[in-house]
């Protein structure tokens, strides 16, 4: 009755009655939001309401919630001893609670009981953060560490949960800035843009913004419409990023000020990281197409250096190596015959058996691309220059699948490392499928 028409942030309260310890516990099994509980202390036993905190601290591991004991039988339930015995947060005798007092209460509980669940997601947030950091400059570390951002937003701010962050993934050509809305998705997502991740935005916030949107063309800009607000930037010849929050509600010219600030600095950090991964992305096609190149030469085709991609691919994982090795390693292995750049024509292209001179001279070119790659920078070519391996040749036929699993167990231990050997007979199937997937 006393708080019929109460509101906190301009929300409404929802009240969840239950008449024993048992249904109370019931009800925090099944609603894991509760702001406030007002306990009896006396319900079905002298005790339950006691033994109902208990559990809800203890078994159901809630911290959150604000509980205040009542009781109308103070002498059964010394205040002193139950403060320092049950984890509660106040203590009411029944006629302490008036109109003012039972208001100022509930205000004072739920903005605890608010503060701790924003600092909470700002953790989730941070965690978020922290655990992408070990997939970095990888799409999964993007998704993973924007989410991660939009939850510390929104909590830090005390928005509503719903965000999302996307971008142009590069669509702008070098120089220019590309002011096409429609190729602007949504990477990462929290609230009710979760389950919208790979939309376009024109599909996820209101037409309002999104005409406001086209309008602008600077490196940052951001409008707020009712309880909306997009922010954009883009660099020339970087991909456009965007931030949306629903529910900011209204704010002072300050914090509308330091909204801006934040979401320009965090949206150049956006830029700077798929700048990076563009840059990782690059490495990657430039080394394959330069094993292309070389291969070409000698009369291969670019499914032999996928097929040397995924065997390498296999091994390693077999080997149980770290992630990002064998990712390095796929990389690499395209580098594998790196050194034929430096044999001449007649022996690279000679269909028949090459003589003992020109044998050696084309056994250098392991040599000439190890020297070629041993001193850079780059780990993608310092472990090109440690790889090599080999398939069919202009001056030689292949070998029929069970010929080479045959001689590849029977120079276990003498011509290759036995463990390796083992562990690539497990997979033998795999690698069948692949060669006639990539024949």
């Amino acid at each position: 009755m006393v708080l019929k028409h109460f509101s906190f942030d301009n929300k409404p309260v929802q009240f969840l009655n239950a008449y024993s310890a048992a249904e109370g516990l019931e009800l925090f099994k099944n609603n894991d939001d509760i702001g406030v509980c007002l306990l009896d202390v006396v319900m079905e036993t002298e005790h339950a309401g006691l033994d109902l905190a208990r559990q809800i601290r203890e078994g159901l591991k809630n911290t959150f919630t604000r509980i205040v004991l009542r009781t109308g039988q103070p002498g059964s339930a010394p205040e002193d001893e139950v403060i320092i015995n049950y984890d509660i947060n106040d203590y009411k005798e029944k006629t302490e609670l008036t109109r003012s007092k039972l208001n100022t209460l509930m205000y004072s509980c739920l903005r605890s009981y608010r503060d701790i669940v924003s600092l909470d997601q700002t953790r989730k947030g941070l965690e978020q953060v922290i655990s992408s950091t070990t997939q970095v400059f990888s799409l999964q570390f993007i998704e993973e560490f924007s989410k991660g951002i939009l939850q510390q937003v929104t909590s830090v701010l005390n928005f509503k949960d719903s965000a999302f962050y996307g971008n142009t993934n590069g669509l702008a050509a070098h120089g220019e800035q590309n002011n096409d809305n429609a190729n602007i998705k949504i990477i990462a997502g929290i609230g009710s843009f979760e389950d919208k991740i790979g939309n376009e935005i024109s599909q996820a916030i209101p037409q309002e913004l999104f005409n406001l949107l086209e309008q602008h063309n600077e490196f940052f800009y951001s409008v707020h419409v009712k309880d909306s607000y997009l922010a954009c930037h883009q660099s020339h010849g970087a991909p456009k990023n965007v931030l949306f929050f629903q529910g900011i509600g209204k704010r002072s010219a300050l914090q509308q000020k330091l909204l801006d600030i934040y979401s320009r600095n965090v949206l150049v950090a956006f830029e700077n990281i798929c700048l990076k991964v563009e840059g990782e992305e690059s490495q990657r096609e430039i080394v394959y197409m330069l094993g292309e190149a070389v291969e070409s030469r000698s009369n291969e085709t670019g499914f032999h250096l996928k097929r040397v991609a995924q065997l390498s691919g296999i091994l390693a994982r077999k080997l149980k190596l770290p992630d990002t090795h064998v990712d390095l390693i796929i990389q690499a292995s395209p580098l594998h015959d790196l050194g034929k750049i430096g044999i001449p024509d007649h022996i690279l292209h000679k269909p028949g058996k090459l003589d003992a001179e020109e044998w050696e001279v084309m056994k250098s070119h392991v040599k000439i691309g190890h020297d070629m790659m041993k001193n850079s920078h780059k780990k993608v070519f310092r472990i090109g220059s440690l790889i090599a391996l080999a398939s069919k040749r202009c001056y030689k036929s292949p070998w029929n699948m069970d010929d080479v699993f045959d001689y590849l167990k029977n120079s276990a231990g003498s011509q290759f490392d036995p463990n390796m050997i083992a562990l690539l007979l497990e997979e033998k199937q795999t690698i069948e499928n692949l060669y006639r997937h990539l024949k």
